[in-house]
């Protein structure tokens, strides 16, 4: 049985590279240049201010690094890491007693191979706290939320004893999730921005296969 040509984990449309025309000796020339060009451009984009913006900044982006994942859910369309990049928000404070934490932002870009031609760009998002946590090992981006904040409180025993914790693990949540937002819309307007053409799936036939539009 047949099965869609491009898969997306995260993004929110299909971000493609490539298109049908494309011979094997032309995809492989292109995801050469994808590979060694996509670190320097992702760090740039992410450097303070780059955005209109002074609150975050890019002290690591490499192809392979410790940090990095290959889990995907429901992935079997072979996906190559294109940059990994760690992200340092200079206000990374915790809610209520703004303790600063060492904590940093993982961003993930992959280029996901069609079933059959071509390629789309995808990303991945998480969180290293002592250890990283990504969405793509989690069912959802609460489970993930939840985990990294669970994980950040097993380190501040002196709010064991405070009647305000459940008030303050919830803000940290919240919080969590707002950085989490921000840099996952990062991720996606980079995809957006750096893809040959932009597709949305409108209908999948009863073969498994795919027609696509121009979003």
């Amino acid at each position: 049985m047949s099965r869609p040509n491009f898969k997306k984990i995260h993004a929110r449309d299909y971000y493609v590279c490539g298109d049908a025309d494309w011979d094997e000796v032309d995809y492989d020339v292109y995801f050469d240049a994808l590979r060694d060009e996509t670190p320097g451009i992702l760090k740039e984009y992410l450097e303070p201010g780059a955005l209109g913006s002074e609150e975050y900044g890019t002290r690591n982006c490499l192809p392979v690094k410790d940090w990095e994942t290959f889990v995907w859910r429901n992935h079997d369309y072979g996906a190559s890491l294109l940059a990994s990049a760690r992200i340092f928000p200079d206000e990374f404070l915790m809610p209520y007693t703004k303790t600063k934490i060492e904590c940093s932002v993982i961003m993930n870009i992959y280029l996901v191979s069609g079933a059959y031609v071509g390629a789309n760009l995808d990303w991945d998002l998480g969180f290293r706290y002592e250890e990283t946590k990504m969405l793509s090992e989690y069912e959802t981006k609460k489970e993930l939320i939840g985990d990294v904040a669970d994980y950040i409180f097993q380190d501040l025993e002196y709010y064991e004893n405070d009647k305000e914790t459940p008030r303050k693990r919830i803000a940290l949540k919240n919080w969590l999730s707002k950085i989490f937002d921000e840099y996952a819309n990062k991720a996606d307007e980079y995809c957006k921005t750096h893809c040959t053409q932009i597709l949305k799936c409108v209908g999948i036939a009863s073969n498994g296969e795919a027609t696509y539009s121009a979003a």
